[in-house]
């Protein structure tokens, strides 16, 4: 019952997005670049695109992305 009414909320007001930028290792010190956007409300995807790809461990770091 909960999930139909928040899916009636965002169906009427619009989705409530919510941004979720991440790197995953492709190889050896190799990353590619992942944005994916949710909706807050629903929890529905809808959108997931690359940014980058093959990028470095040192240009990651340079251009300021954490890596454990």
């Amino acid at each position: 019952m909960k999930y139909r009414l928040k899916e009636l909320v965002c169906r009427w007001f619009g989705h409530k997005v919510y941004v979720e930028r991440f790197a995953v290792k492709v190889s050896h010190y190799r990353y590619h670049i992942i944005e994916r956007r949710f909706c807050d409300r629903c929890g529905k995807e809808l959108e997931s695109k690359l940014l980058a790809e093959n990028i470095s461990r040192a240009q990651m770091l340079h251009d300021g992305w954490f890596i454990e």
